[in-house]
């Protein structure tokens, strides 16, 4: 019912086991399972956004890693598989860090992290990877640690397709789902539950002020530099044109057209 804690924003934060069972008698709930660094996360969630309206699901507020690509290493002793730095692999930030629970409240029932561990004793029914390379919850091994959870079944699915999402998920109280669906995450109202938390306009503000920004239309460049030894690795700068750059979108539409119109891709040592 509409003021209940379970529909506040990240509600039962503060329950006990047996009140949590009470307020969300009846719920299911979807937990969005995010990988690559925090904008594909981003991307990622807004897909697990639709997905929990569509489902008619009470979505689980994730925490977010920083980024932590793989890189071949080539000093002596070092793995022989591409591996990611160990101290980083150890970081996570609230969902408050970055987003404001309450507007998307507005939006989705939710239920803040803590919470939903108590309620499912940490575990999920299923894990759903849509659309990617993804064969096993290993591919999601530090963020299920990071958050406290594991999976109990892992399922795929080729490409989006919503009767068979619809099955696979139907008998799971609560699954774990990743999709990377731009078609879905770029829509421009996927973007309006979501709105920066007061911590990154704070931050945004004290960047503007140091550099001394006016307010107006800005662009941003993606540049990205390797590490010592890309150049080995599959993504080699052999091959890619240097640089890579690709057209930029109008400066109108979703947030990401407006911030990114060009994006270059350096490789380089």
């Amino acid at each position: 019912a509409a003021g209940d804690e379970a529909d506040r924003p990240g509600g039962g934060g503060s329950a006990s086991s047996s009140e949590l069972r009470q307020l969300y008698r009846g719920r299911k709930f979807l937990f969005p399972l995010l990988d690559q660094g925090p904008n594909n996360q981003y991307l990622q969630f807004r897909v697990a956004i639709a997905k929990a309206r569509a489902l008619n699901r009470t979505l689980v507020l994730p925490l977010w890693l920083p980024h932590n690509p793989k890189f071949l290493h080539l000093h002596p002793g070092a793995p022989p598989e591409p591996s990611r730095d160990r101290a980083t692999a150890l970081l996570s930030f609230p969902f408050a860090s970055t987003f404001d629970a309450s507007h998307l409240a507005k939006f989705v029932r939710t239920i803040d992290l803590p919470a939903f561990r108590t309620l499912s004793d940490g575990r999920l029914d299923l894990c759903l990877s849509v659309g990617s390379s993804h064969d096993d919850d290993s591919g999601f091994r530090d963020y299920l640690r990071l958050s406290a959870l594991s999976c109990s079944r892992f399922a795929t699915v080729d490409k989006p397709d919503e009767g068979r999402e619809r099955a696979a998920a139907a008998h799971a109280r609560s699954f774990g789902y990743h999709s990377y669906d731009r078609d879905v995450g770029l829509r421009d109202r996927v973007f309006s539950p979501l709105r920066w938390s007061g911590a990154v306009l704070s931050a945004a503000e004290r960047v503007a002020s140091q550099l001394n920004l006016t307010r107006g239309d800005y662009v941003a460049a993606h540049i990205r530099v390797a590490d010592a030894h890309w150049e080995h690795s599959e993504t080699s700068a052999r091959s890619l044109p240097y640089p890579y750059l690709r057209p930029a979108p109008p400066l109108h539409g979703h947030a990401e057209a407006r911030t990114a119109p060009l994006h270059a891709s350096l490789a380089a040592e």
